[in-house]
């Protein structure tokens, strides 16, 4: 490589730089922003709630709220402003892909279906987050009904023991924070905060929502002979919830596979590119909408294994 060509392939990837750094320094100022317009006791939310107790109060498992929980996991509170922080997620991952696809070798035409598939990723990461609180919370109900079982025959006030029982959890988990909730719940308002929970346990996952009614007859029955059968739901339960965490690994390694196959075709279009092959607008044409469709389909295939599970 000489010099002169040297010289113009900088100058053919300063612009692409240049726009990086500016989308880099907008992304920091916002989140700056941002942070600095939050109050201190929204700042000590729960990353499992999403929930501000100055913002608007949202349907538990709603659109909204599942938005404020992705958010929650980038360290940021958008309680209040939703929809306007989803419309500049996607554009930022939009901006992320166009620059993207155009470092790696695509032209500009192709590149800019990065804006589509760009939101589309956006949308479907939003979805994910969700999901995979679900299965956090999953991962780790067969060892708290363990715990759980071993606790009610020592501990008869559900309380207690459910407060025992959450100082076991991982803290960087969903669940202690859900139990730590609903533990005080119970200390405030008794037997009815459980009824109260059922709902809200059902949207997270079903398996949570049997362990809030096996709590409750607990709680209303009692005695040793219920504590045994207690027992016995909770080992069902358990084994039903450790094949769920076997087939979610399984899953997870069909997943890769659909990464590996995008990437091979991305390459491929890479090298048909630079190999003077795709110089025509149909050919440019295709390579956008496989960007996109590629996109889509990793989506659709990755919820699917999710909800096979």
């Amino acid at each position: 490589m000489d010099f002169q060509e040297l010289l113009y392939r900088a100058a053919v990837l300063r612009p692409l730089l240049a726009a990086l750094a500016a989308a880099f320094l907008v992304y920091h100022v916002v989140t700056w922003l941002t942070r600095k317009a939050m109050k201190p006791a929204q700042k000590r939310l729960s990353v499992f709630t999403g929930e501000a107790t100055t913002a608007e109060v949202v349907v538990f498992g709603s659109k909204h709220h599942r938005i404020r929980v992705a958010f929650q996991r980038l360290g940021l509170n958008v309680a209040g402003w939703e929809t306007l922080a989803m419309w500049l997620g996607r554009m930022a991952t939009g901006v992320g892909f166009v620059l993207g696809l155009r470092l790696v070798g695509l032209t500009w035409m192709v590149s800019l279906s990065g804006v589509v598939a760009g939101a589309l990723f956006f949308d479907g990461w939003v979805t994910e987050q969700w999901r995979t609180m679900q299965n956090q919370i999953e991962d780790e109900i067969p060892m708290f009904l363990v715990r759980m079982n071993a606790v009610v025959k020592t501990t008869p006030n559900i309380a207690v023991a459910l407060e025992e029982v959450s100082k076991t959890l991982s803290p960087k988990k969903p669940l202690r924070a859900w139990v730590e909730r609903l533990t005080r719940a119970l200390q405030q308002r008794g037997r009815r905060a459980l009824s109260e929970a059922q709902e809200e346990a059902m949207i997270l996952s079903p398996s949570l929502g049997v362990v809030v009614v096996l709590l409750e007859r607990l709680a209303e029955t009692g005695g040793t002979g219920f504590t045994d059968a207690f027992g016995q739901a909770a080992d069902s339960l358990g084994d039903v919830l450790d094949a769920r965490v076997t087939a979610r690994a399984k899953g997870a390694s069909a997943q890769g596979t659909l990464f590996i196959l995008a990437s091979v075709t991305l390459l491929m279009m890479v090298g048909m590119t630079d190999g003077g092959y795709a110089a025509s607008g149909g050919i440019q044409t295709m390579f956008a909408l496989s960007v996109i469709w590629m996109t889509l389909g990793m989506i659709v295939v990755k919820k699917m294994l999710q909800e096979a599970v």
